[in-house]
């Protein structure tokens, strides 16, 4: 090569190699178009999502089991007693007989009271012999009348007597019946308080009566939800680990002052086996009206000062979309999804997973998760 006599050694020696980068210069242009060319463009699972007028919202109240009867059983009349026949926890049916009381003193009155009504009617038979004889004679002139109104006044005084030995008789004979102290109905012993030979006093508890087959639940609501239930209505109750369905059957008009609820009774469509006074989970699903969208919980991420944004792809064209950060109120969530307000009332399309691969402004396709394409000639006539 000819180098002008000017050129120092090192010049000319530069001068050689010029050729040689400006080759290795148009190779290099040429790599990199061909990059800009091939740039990833990410795939997105975008899920299409329309609005909602509102959302159900189950709530879990905590009720008691009672029973609709239940009763402190005790005799009528005072007495001791000389016989308990079941005990604590014990199941009864109606009309057995659980306790007795010592019946002698009444078994004598009741003979002396039997002896008293046989002399009143003895007396009476001989009134009314004398009548007659008194009768006869004064048809035959022998006696005044006078004797007469005292025979018919003697009959009153003894019809009247018979008459209160007859009810004294009958009450002796119903203490006797009471001294017996009969179930009422079909029932579980919850608790005995009598003794052998114990004295009580009338109307004194015996026994402590729970009914069987006839459990209510008796739950307590805010006066809003209260307002808005209607008698009939189901709703599912938990005891035990087991569900049923339960109707209700009262909505009290009384708040609570301590704990400011409205209680509820409700009526298990099946015995639900339990114990008085037992907890239930009651389960209320009420209408929330305000409008939103559910999500997936996977398609909202972290936004400044605590709030929540999601991934808006709007279409760029007919196969590639460009993400748009909106950020939305949570209002309520499941297991796996959220309720959200804040967006415009309109169909919207969403990235449902995966927002810590993409930023705002990102061109994505909508393709199956996780895959990733070129920008192509031959990827853009094969892309769905």
């Amino acid at each position: 090569m000819f180098f002008p006599n000017f050129l120092k050694n090192s010049d000319k020696r530069l001068f050689a190699l010029l050729p040689l980068l400006l080759i290795s210069g148009l190779f290099g242009c040429s790599e990199t178009k061909q990059e800009t060319e091939g740039a990833t463009i990410h795939s997105a699972r975008v899920l299409a999502i329309s609005p909602e007028p509102g959302y159900p919202l189950k709530r879990e109240y905590i009720g008691q089991l009672t029973t609709k009867q239940h009763t402190d059983l005790g005799f009528e009349f005072s007495g001791k007693i000389n016989g308990i026949y079941f005990d604590n926890g014990d199941a009864i049916k109606a009309g057995e007989v659980l306790a007795s009381q010592d019946t002698e003193l009444l078994i004598i009155k009741r003979a002396e009271l039997e002896a008293q009504i046989k002399q009143n009617k003895a007396q009476t038979a001989l009134n009314q012999a004398n009548l007659k004889r008194i009768k006869s004679l004064i048809n035959n002139g022998y006696t005044s009348e006078q004797s007469l109104d005292e025979i018919k006044a003697e009959y009153q005084v003894l019809t009247a007597g018979l008459q209160g030995l007859t009810a004294s008789l009958k009450t002796i004979e119903y203490q006797i019946e009471k001294a017996q102290l009969l179930a009422p109905f079909d029932a579980i012993i919850g608790e005995r308080f009598l003794s052998q030979g114990q004295v009580l006093n009338a109307g004194q508890g015996a026994f402590r009566l729970i009914a069987t087959n006839n459990n209510e639940i008796s739950v307590g609501v805010p006066a809003k939800l209260a307002a808005s239930l209607s008698l009939g209505s189901q709703f599912t109750v938990a005891i035990n680990g087991q569900e049923s369905q339960a109707g209700l059957i009262a909505i009290g008009k009384q708040v609570d002052k301590t704990n400011r609820t409205v209680q509820l009774r409700l009526l298990p469509k099946e015995n639900i086996p339990g114990f008085n006074g037992q907890l239930v989970r009651v389960y209320i699903e009420q209408h929330i009206a305000k409008a939103g969208y559910w999500l997936p919980l996977s398609a909202i991420t972290d936004g400044v000062r605590g709030q929540w944004n999601i991934y808006l792809a709007q279409a760029v064209n007919d196969q590639d979309y460009q993400i748009k950060a909106a950020t939305v109120s949570v209002a309520h969530t499941t297991e796996q999804e959220a309720f959200v307000t804040g967006l415009e009332q309109s169909e919207h399309q969403v990235i449902a997973e995966g927002l810590h691969r993409y930023v705002p402004g990102q061109i994505i396709r909508k393709l199956q998760p996780g895959l990733a394409v070129k920008t192509s000639k031959q990827n853009k006539a094969n892309t769905l």
